[in-house]
């Protein structure tokens, strides 16, 4: 069950990463995160992530845990100050 929680978790974040890279105005120059043939695209994320330099991949990381910050905080509104 553990486990479990933690590869949901994982894959949220892997999506929330994706959206984030193909956003407009994002800097990743990404308009879409293609797959590959029967890669899931949470795997094209991690494969696409993986390639970005290092100062990106914490930019990256650091906007993935501002939205979990705030989905937190919509889910549980108050509770944080």
């Amino acid at each position: 069950m553990n486990q479990s929680i933690t590869k949901e978790s994982e894959f949220h974040q892997l999506r929330i990463a994706g959206k984030l890279i193909e956003s407009p105005g994002s800097g990743y120059l990404i308009d879409e995160i293609s797959q590959k043939e029967g890669e899931s695209y949470e795997n094209a994320v991690k494969r696409i992530v993986k390639q970005l330099p290092q100062n990106e991949k914490v930019k990256l990381r650091s906007n993935v845990n501002w939205v979990l910050d705030h989905e937190a905080h919509d889910k549980h509104p108050g509770e944080y100050k």
